[in-house]
């Protein structure tokens, strides 16, 4: 295996123009002025930190910034669903690596544009086979550090998976890119005979889909390219064996979403999601990652044995103590800074701004009341 990177077809989302504006993820928020270059540097270090746990080894520059960013993922994330299903002790590596191994020689062997497809879709199926294992059932493990402290990645980490496991093995002949479909993160593969492939990592299942592109004329400055997708079929799906117990299955492992957005990176994702890391009501507020995070940023941490009041933002010593005054600064101003960073990797409005965003969480909303109703009644 190499760490070069694949030669990828074209992209799906390649030749889109969009503007500048700001987006944190999840988290919507105005419009902030543009960073200089130190302070950029400034917050990419404190990203990377966080990320990985360590400083950045290499300099940061105006240039490298997201770069840096990328490859501090991807080196975080290399073999972290081995290690991790590695202590559930419910999945069989050895066989597992043998059967890449397999895959991996028989693509290097083919010619058949066909086949050689159908053994990329393998080689993808194989892989999510095990990331689909190395999970919790939440989304806490958003970036490698985490992830390593709460035994588990999350949807988005587990694409980064996905990408660095084809990039390491040098896989060519295929365009991979990010999904953003609300709420979620997936990979978007184009394989070598042109089909596109919808890769859901952290629920272990692929689909051939057929996208068309839609527009928004409320909101032309979109951080991605938003498609429709029009038809899919499910191609291969990962369940876990008997005994297995490190996936959590839930309603949205069988979800096939109405729109996504489609990008080359998945930074956004990451990235906007580090509000998590300063947000006192998400369980990654407590790792080590968070705190590490949250030094960087110039945020006080609260004393020792304050409580979280749940839809507050503030502490208490005791349920019955009220508000401790010594933590009373929101969250958010904290977070303002760092989302200009966000800002100016994203280049746009999310699909939660357009009038998609609304679509899908009907289409969500529909798709839970369907299920709900063919669900037996106990």
């Amino acid at each position: 295996m190499t760490e070069e990177t694949p030669k990828f077809k074209p992209s799906v989302s390649q030749g889109v123009e969009y503007n500048a504006l700001a987006v944190g993820g999840e988290i919507m928020l105005k419009e902030e002025s543009e960073l200089a270059p130190e302070e950029v540097v400034e917050l990419t270090v404190i990203a990377i930190e966080a990320i990985t746990g360590k400083e950045p080894e290499a300099e940061i520059t105006i240039k490298n910034f997201a770069e840096k960013i990328e490859s501090s993922i991807i080196l975080g994330v290399k073999n972290l669903p081995e290690t991790l299903v590695a202590e559930f002790k419910t999945f069989d590596i050895p066989a597992h690596s043998e059967k890449v191994a397999e895959l991996l020689f028989k693509i290097s062997q083919e010619n058949n544009v066909k086949q050689l497809s159908e053994l990329q879709m393998a080689l993808i199926g194989q892989y999510i086979n095990i990331i689909s294992k190395a999970q919790n059932g939440g989304d806490k493990g958003f970036i490698p550090a985490v992830a390593s402290e709460v035994k588990g990645l999350d949807c988005s980490l587990s694409v980064w998976s996905l990408k660095e496991k084809l990039q390491s093995a040098g896989v060519s002949d295929i365009s991979f890119e990010f999904g953003y479909p609300p709420g979620h993160a997936v990979g978007v593969v184009t394989v070598a005979d042109g089909r596109l492939i919808y890769v859901d990592a952290q629920n272990g299942f692929i689909a051939e889909v057929e996208l068309e592109q839609v527009i928004d004329s409320n909101n032309f400055d979109t951080a991605y390219p938003i498609y429709k997708i029009i038809s899919s079929k499910q191609i291969l799906s990962s369940l876990p064996a008997e005994k297995e117990n490190a996936i959590m299955q839930h309603e949205s492992s069988k979800y096939m979403p109405q729109y996504l957005g489609v990008r080359e990176d998945g930074l956004l994702h990451t990235l906007g999601n580090m509000h998590m890391l300063i947000n006192p009501s998400s369980l990654t507020f407590y790792t080590e990652s968070a705190r590490r995070f949250r030094a960087g940023i110039g945020m006080p941490e609260p004393k020792p044995g304050l409580h979280y009041v749940r839809g507050s933002n503030r502490f208490s010593g005791k349920k019955e103590e009220g508000v401790n005054a010594e933590y009373n600064l929101p969250w958010e101003s904290y977070w303002e800074k760092f989302n200009r960073l966000v800002t100016k990797v994203s280049g746009g409005k999310t699909i939660y701004e357009t009038k998609f965003g609304e679509l899908e969480e009907i289409h969500h909303s529909d798709f839970l009341k369907a299920n709900l109703e063919e669900s037996p009644r106990v």
